[in-house]
């Protein structure tokens, strides 16, 4: 099935041109330097593709889905991350994907964005999708943060869920936007810590990890 052709449009959600084929991106976007994932080693030892660089034009895509509701973002964001995991980590026969858990954000908007995302790509990849982990208690929001506050903000608010088992499990945990990558290292040690083998990340865009000044971007 063609996903685009249940959006209105079938737009570029980069730079809003029609898209013709089944892509999540139109043929100019999908050839440009500006799609080239990028792969780092997080702190804890953990490895993370990212899509997109979080700035212009894929900043603001990415805010219109996270603060304005445009869930039709979700599958082309599933779809982009899909076609990057078989590139990047077919090599791994994961069991689950997962992504970082939310504190409200379904009654607050309506639907859980990573976790929306993340669903769609293991539909994609015919892997089980499982809810590994649950956040205990709200948090400051991290880009209000520095990155030394930003570590201290995540500390002990993550838990596995209930009757989870991931003794020797290999899982692969989906974010919006890595930066110094402090929700996920907490993410994946808790998964190291209850028994997971082999923890990798993927999100859609990464942003700059030397954070000199901290602004509220939810509303720009």
């Amino acid at each position: 099935m063609n996903l685009l052709k249940l959006f209105t449009g079938n737009y570029c959600p980069v730079c809003g041109k029609m898209i013709e084929t089944d892509r999540p991106l139109c043929k100019d976007c999908n050839k440009s330097e500006a799609y080239s994932p990028y792969k780092q080693i997080l702190d804890g030892g953990f490895e993370c593709i990212s899509a997109f660089e979080h700035y212009g034009v894929f900043r603001r895509v990415m805010l219109d889905y996270k603060y304005y509701g445009q869930k039709e973002y979700c599958d082309n964001y599933a779809m982009l991350l899909s076609e990057i995991i078989d590139k990047y980590y077919d090599h791994i026969p994961f069991d689950y994907y997962t992504s970082v858990p939310s504190y409200g954000e379904q009654k607050k908007y309506g639907f859980e964005k990573v976790r929306s995302i993340a669903k769609e790509a293991a539909h994609l990849q015919r892997v089980k999708y499982r809810q590994l982990l649950i956040q205990k208690k709200q948090r400051k929001k991290q880009h209000l943060l520095t990155g030394e506050e930003r570590t201290e903000n995540v500390k002990g608010i993550f838990t596995v869920a209930p009757n989870t088992n991931i003794n020797g499990k290999n899982i692969l945990i989906f974010d919006d936007v890595v930066t110094t990558g402090a929700t996920l290292n907490e993410c994946c040690k808790i998964l190291k810590e209850n028994g997971a083998q082999q923890i990798c990340c993927i999100t859609v865009n990464h942003a700059l990890k030397d954070i000199d000044t901290v602004t509220d971007t939810s509303k720009q």
